[in-house]
């Protein structure tokens, strides 16, 4: 189903791949998906940018199986400060991600 909403929203020729839950055979955090990411990517996972908005589905089961950086997306007030040190970079409207994004490509 994600792979549907992806072509209801004209979303599909955005991406060079997809991973869903449903291919990796598990929910994050489970290590199955990262590593059907890295593997489908061919990329180190030191290289790759998990972008998530589960502090711990997205942020903390990419730390543990990627060791990559984590950017969460923090939907207003919902994490406490203390929690957002365990993330790379973070941010709360979609508009200031390419911001985000060029700052952290430096």
């Amino acid at each position: 189903i994600q792979l549907q909403k992806l072509v209801f929203l004209g979303l599909e020729e955005s991406f060079s791949s997809v991973v869903t839950s449903e291919q990796a055979g598990a929910e994050k955090p489970s290590s199955a998906i990262f590593n059907l990411a890295a593997d489908r990517l061919k990329l180190e996972k030191r290289d790759m940018w998990m972008i998530g908005d589960d502090l711990n589905a997205d942020m903390q089961g990419a730390k543990k199986v990627l060791n990559c950086t984590t950017i969460l997306k923090t939907n207003g007030n919902r994490y406490s400060r203390k929690s957002l040190e365990a993330v790379d970079a973070y941010f709360d409207e979609f508009s200031n991600i390419t911001n985000l994004i060029d700052n952290l490509g430096r």
